[in-house]
């Protein structure tokens, strides 16, 4: 009977200097990528260097809150699947159930999105630049007559274990 023999891979690409490494789990070296037809890699992952802090904070989902003009704002983004330095969401003005929908990209901490209301027709534009750990820039509606600033912070993010749980509130006494 043969042994099933298991090698894994991981290829980490550098953004700066475009070099792939592969390292084999099974024996802990690591070198050039040498995977071949007869060794072929179980699983690659691709790890994209976070080139800012704006990219790291929209890398994965993130709820902002804060203030468009004088009203207060809750916004969604996160990354969209298949383009690069892009993020989608929603935000709604705090007291109203309207989303309104949000796509744009960002470039180092410079972010530009557009916004429709109606889900078809752009409705504003947005250009922002994180700075520490704010947000904030300009609304512009479409046909640029109205500007407002903006001003967004993220949530923190908490660990799950954290989190209270729901409908748990008395003490479990034996016999009750």
């Amino acid at each position: 009977m043969r042994a099933l023999s298991v090698s894994l891979v991981l290829l980490v690409s550098a953004a700066v200097s475009g070099v792939a490494i592969a390292a084999d789990m099974t024996t802990g070296s690591a070198g050039p990528l040498a995977a071949s037809a007869s060794n072929p890699p179980v699983a690659t992952v691709v790890v994209p260097a976070a080139s800012s802090a704006l990219g790291t904070l929209l890398s994965r989902p993130v709820v902002l809150n804060g203030l468009l003009g004088d009203a207060s704002i809750q916004v969604y983004l996160h990354p969209k699947t298949d383009e690069k330095e892009s993020v989608e969401g929603t935000y709604f003005f705090l007291g109203q159930p309207k989303q309104i929908l949000l796509a744009g990209e960002f470039e180092q901490d410079d972010l530009v999105m557009e916004e429709s209301a109606n889900g078809r027709d752009v409705s504003g534009q947005w250009q922002g630049k994180l700075t520490g750990t704010t947000l904030s820039g300009t609304w512009t509606s479409d046909d640029g007559d109205v500007s407002k600033p903006f001003v967004l912070t993220a949530e923190e993010r908490r660990p799950a274990s954290s989190l209270p749980l729901p409908g748990i509130r008395r003490k479990y006494t034996p016999g009750q």
